[in-house]
């Protein structure tokens, strides 16, 4: 269903947060059931609420998640998750976010999530990644994008 603003309020988005200075970028570790994805490795992120764009849905789910503002964000997703979410429900939209900190910080994870951790793009096959997420890294054009924020390249 689609609201003024032009969002489906069936969609969500959130961040990818990364630290150029250490080239890692900052997963947290899903609290919850295997029916909500827990156990799995995420950016934070969540619902979009009634009348917001998928930026600031990205941005006050990332502040609620883990209270940290990023003092950089891409203003333009770079990934839009449309095969499922919530349990894979057809419909679904999920639009990622870059967003950039000087320093590694220490998130104050919230409820949702179980731990957090940084990592180099590198180690991401090693570990197990929310589908999205996955989605997300097999796609060549928003790999290059993160590639590009990591390293400068």
């Amino acid at each position: 269903m689609k609201e003024s603003h032009g969002y489906d309020v069936n969609s969500g988005a959130g961040l990818v947060i990364i630290c150029p200075k250490t080239r890692r970028m900052l997963l947290a570790l899903r609290s919850g059931s295997e029916d909500y994805q827990g156990g799995t490795w995420c950016g934070f992120g969540g619902m979009m609420q009634n009348k917001e764009s998928p930026l600031e849905a990205a941005l006050r789910e990332t502040l609620e998640e883990s209270e940290i503002i990023p003092n950089n964000t891409v203003k333009q997703a770079v990934f839009v998750d449309s095969t499922g979410g919530k349990g894979e429900a057809p419909g679904f939209n999920f639009y990622s976010f870059i967003a950039t900190v000087d320093e590694e910080c220490c998130p104050k994870i919230n409820h949702e999530h179980k731990d957090y951790n940084w990592y180099r793009l590198s180690e991401l096959p090693n570990i197990k990644l929310h589908p999205g997420v996955t989605r997300m890294m097999a796609d060549t054009g928003s790999t290059e994008q993160i590639r590009q924020h990591l390293y400068g390249c």
